[in-house]
């Protein structure tokens, strides 16, 4: 019988997925996953519970790990980047980010899984260290260890993310300011009328959002 290789590009939800539906269906598959950052599968909707402390502990949001992947067989290799794809030669070039060694390798099925990264606008002061991310394990470290010290939160978007921060913020006690440049809230997920009751939820728990406002700079 031929062993057929998969690559995994990628290990967050989808490629944590597709490495266990793999295994559980070719128990003789050969599966490597190279991701670039240092963990796999984290919950990364989950941080605004993590901050109001419905969720304990920041690492049970993590659902899998590379341990638990590679008891089934499957190789994992955290701060990897894949550098390049050459589909027509099934190979793909890959850097080890924590040696700088690069190296070859090859497939017969490539799945790939990179997810998402936050758009971060060219705002001036955006890289200053009191503007912060919300996406990643380091992301969400850091957003609970700012919150401790700090009294007013300022949050730009108002998708579900920035929604939900804006419900965890208020329950510990923070004022909140949540700018959204659009006329309504979760504008891509409810219509106008849900947006203006859930303006109201928010203004009940002293939640301060202001539409139709844009962020240029940050001091």
């Amino acid at each position: 019988m031929v062993t057929v290789k998969v690559v995994i590009v990628g290990c967050t939800h989808a490629g944590t997925m597709a490495a266990q539906q793999i295994i559980a269906a070719n128990p003789d598959a050969e599966v490597t996953i190279y991701e670039r950052d240092t963990n796999i599968s984290f919950l990364s909707c989950g941080i605004a519970l993590y901050l109001d402390q419905t969720v304990k502990h920041l690492e049970d949001m993590f659902y899998s790990s590379p341990e638990a992947l590679e008891k089934m067989g499957v190789a994992v290799k955290t701060e990897h980047n894949v550098l390049e794809i050459d589909a027509a030669k099934k190979r793909l070039r890959i850097v080890n980010m924590r040696t700088d060694e690069v190296f070859d390798d090859h497939y017969d099925k490539l799945i790939m899984t990179t997810g998402s990264n936050a758009i971060v606008p060219p705002l001036r002061g955006i890289d200053a260290s009191r503007v912060l991310m919300c996406k990643t394990y380091d992301h969400a470290k850091e957003i609970k260890r700012s919150a401790e010290d700090a009294d007013t939160i300022a949050l730009i978007g108002g998708g579900y993310v920035g929604v939900e921060l804006a419900e965890s913020y208020a329950r510990t006690g923070h004022r909140v300011l949540l700018f959204q440049s659009h006329d309504q809230i979760l504008k891509h997920y409810i219509d106008r009328d849900g947006s203006t009751r859930l303006i109201d939820l928010l203004h009940q728990h002293g939640v301060e959002v202001y539409l139709n406002h844009r962020v240029r700079s940050f001091e």
